[in-house]
């Protein structure tokens, strides 16, 4: 019997990581301008929700890319799109989001199906 890897696990868990960390730094980034703008009307926390929404934007392609592994293409792309985007408005997720969200991008389009024998 042949087990086949039909999921591309790998993409799913380094995207999914770098989605983490760009949406915590989004929240950090948020705070602290919201914090910093707040005298003159808190109109810093829009970077951060920006930072928050790219963070959401990856791990939503995270896990169609787990999801829907025919679509593994468009979902790297996303999550690579996402993850440059992420240096506005959350500093490219403490720059290792941005590694991750790159990385797992890549590997979600280079990922192909294959069989191992012996399992």
């Amino acid at each position: 019997m042949a087990m086949t890897t039909d999921r591309p696990a790998t993409a799913f868990a380094v995207s999914i990581l770098g989605g983490i960390f760009v949406l915590l730094a989004g929240i950090l980034v948020g705070v602290v301008g919201f914090v910093v703008t707040a005298p003159f009307g808190g109109f810093g926390i829009s970077l951060g929700i920006a930072g928050v929404v790219w963070g959401i934007v990856i791990i939503i392609a995270a896990i169609m890319m787990f999801e829907r592994p025919d679509e593994h293409t468009l979902w790297g792309i996303i999550a690579i799109v996402f993850s440059i985007l992420s240096w506005i408005g959350a500093f490219g997720g403490f720059f290792i989001g941005f590694l991750l969200g790159l990385t797992g991008g890549i590997l979600a389009i280079v990922w192909t199906p294959e069989s191992r024998a012996g399992y």
